[in-house]
C-alpha cells in the first residue's frame, strides 16, 4: 500500500471511532431522557476512575503535544457511583479539554475532598467559552465554536450527557471560563 492509501485508511479509522462515540452518546442521552438508564451503584474510589480516564485520553493529548498534569489525594476517596458512567463523565470532560486546547497547551486534573464532597477540576488553557454561550453550555446540541466543533466531529452532546450523569449521581457540575484564557469544569459528588 502506498502512503496515500495508508493516510486514507487512518482517516477512515478515526472517523469510525468518532461516529461510534457520537452514536453511543446519542443512545445514552436517549436512555437518560426516557428514564431507561440503569446505574450499577457501588462504593468506588473516585481517584481510580479519574486516573483511568486520564490514561485513556493521554495518547490523544500527546498527539497534540499537550501536557496533562494529574493531582490525586494520597488516600481513597469513596463515592457511591457507577464506575463506568463516572469514567464516561471524566473522559468527556478531558476530550473537550484536548479538543479546545491548542497544540502544546496544558490540561490540569485535580481531585480532592472538600466539605463532604469529592471535587474534580478539569482546567485547560485553551480557547475558552464565549460569555453568551456559557449559560447554555450544558444544553443538548450546544457547541462552543461551531466551526471547530464540527471539524472535530462533535454535535454538542457530550456536556449535556455529562451533566445528566452527574445529576444521576446526586452531584453537580459548573463551569468557569474566560474567552482565550481557558476553561475549568468542576464536578462535585457526595462522598
Amino acid at each position: 500500500r502506498n502512503s496515500v492509501q495508508i493516510q486514507a485508511q487512518e482517516m477512515i479509522d478515526r472517523q469510525i471511532v468518532q461516529l461510534s462515540r457520537l452514536v453511543d452518546d446519542l443512545l445514552e442521552v436517549s436512555r437518560i431522557s426516557t428514564g431507561r438508564i440503569r446505574l450499577r451503584m457501588q462504593r468506588v474510589d473516585f481517584r481510580e476512575i479519574v486516573h483511568l480516564a486520564v490514561e485513556t485520553i493521554r495518547p490523544q493529548a500527546g498527539g497534540k503535544g499537550q501536557s496533562v498534569e494529574m493531582s490525586l489525594p494520597d488516600r481513597p476517596l469513596w463515592v457511591n457511583g457507577d464506575s463506568v458512567r463516572l469514567e464516561q463523565v471524566v473522559v468527556n470532560l478531558l476530550n473537550n479539554a484536548v479538543k479546545y486546547t491548542q497544540r502544546g497547551g496544558d490540561i490540569r486534573v485535580t481531585v480532592q475532598a472538600q466539605e463532604g464532597e469529592a471535587v474534580l477540576r478539569v482546567c485547560d488553557n485553551g480557547m475558552g467559552i464565549a460569555p453568551e454561550t456559557l449559560p447554555h453550555i450544558f444544553d443538548l446540541f450546544t457547541q462552543a465554536d461551531r466551526s471547530l466543533d464540527r471539524a472535530q466531529g462533535g454535535l454538542g452532546i457530550g456536556l449535556a450527557l455529562v451533566q445528566s450523569l452527574v445529576a444521576l449521581h446526586r452531584g453537580r457540575i459548573e463551569v468557569r471560563s474566560v474567552l482565550e484564557q481557558g476553561s475549568e469544569f468542576i464536578v462535585r459528588l457526595p462522598i
